[in-house]
């Protein structure tokens, strides 16, 4: 790990500051994680400074960290803590796919983020995940926040066709955008579909 200007936060929290401790603590124990990184490199920028890990330079990755309690996050939520901060702006990155491929490539730091700090949260996930069953009430709860993004969300990762799953790839190398073509035209040829049918298609 090589450090540039990296300060470890104020000596003194400030009043309104009650989580200061367990942010520090969880920080320290996800950088003793990112320690490990044995295969190619990442870059962490904080607000007051910026941190390397690893010596490699393929696959080379960056997260900007926008709120200290994304530490707390991932220490007590392994990946599903990082996603979630991820989406609510706790950090980002200049490319995703290239940090996602970094981490396949260093899956023993994964899997140590999902141990250790992340275990003593499962009784409280446990507890959360009751509380958001798909009741009559708890389905609409659950569909308001993994449903209700908006296109500027989708259109990350989805093609102009803004289709949700189940492309038909008919040769490698094909774009997402042809695959999604050839799924609605393989549908319309199944339900033998005319020019004067109207079909509502949602969430295939």
């Amino acid at each position: 790990m090589s450090v540039g200007h990296h300060g470890r936060g104020p000596s003194s929290q400030q009043p309104g500051e009650r989580r200061g401790f367990l942010t520090r603590a969880t920080r320290r124990a996800v950088l003793g994680r990112l320690e490990g990184l044995n295969h190619g490199r990442l870059t962490l920028v904080e607000k007051d400074g910026v941190i390397a890990f690893g010596l490699g330079s393929d696959p080379a990755a960056q997260v900007e960290v926008h709120d200290p309690d994304f530490y707390r996050a991932v220490a007590l939520g392994g990946h599903i803590g990082a996603a979630e901060s991820y989406a609510t702006g706790g950090w980002s990155t200049p490319d995703l796919t290239a940090l996602v491929r970094l981490f396949v490539r260093n899956r023993d730091i994964l899997d140590g983020l999902e141990g250790g700090l992340a275990r003593f949260a499962q009784p409280v996930r446990a507890v959360l995940h009751a509380w958001n069953r798909n009741s009559v009430s708890g389905s609409r709860r659950n569909i308001q926040a993994h449903y209700d993004l908006g296109n500027d969300f989708f259109r990350h990762f989805l093609d102009e066709t803004m289709t949700y799953s189940a492309g038909i790839f008919r040769k490698p190398g094909g774009s997402l955008r042809d695959a999604s073509i050839a799924k609605y035209d393989r549908l319309c040829r199944k339900l033998e579909l005319g020019a004067d049918d109207h079909v509502v298609e949602i969430g295939t």
